[in-house]
């Protein structure tokens, strides 16, 4: 067994092709460093995305903050620009049908 990350990379595969049912495909050592790889740049990529969902919706929280005085819907409509800007978000990344699951 490895250690260390991709040791856990390995197993969080390990465990999905067993919920899943999948038999996994026969390697070479190259093969496994690239499915590695590419878990790995998923993970980041997935972080990248909550990193930016979270400024979004701490800049929105701080114009409502702002704006509260000043407009009686203001807080109504900037929850409405944050829903509107993360489901868009999702719909980018996952458009066409292109799933974590395909790309490996």
């Amino acid at each position: 067994k490895s250690t260390g990350a991709g040791g856990v990379f390995g197993q969080l595969q390990d465990a999905l092709n067993t919920v899943w049912g999948v038999e996994p495909k026969p390697r070479n050592i190259l093969g496994t460093i690239k499915d590695r790889f590419i878990s790995f740049t998923m993970v980041l990529g997935v972080g990248f995305l909550l990193l930016v969902s979270l400024v979004v919706s701490a800049a929105l929280s701080a114009i409502n903050n702002f704006f509260v005085g000043l407009l009686p819907e203001a807080e109504f409509v900037l929850q409405l620009v944050n829903f509107v800007i993360s489901f868009g978000e999702l719909a980018e990344t996952f458009q066409n049908g292109n799933s974590a699951s395909q790309l490996c």
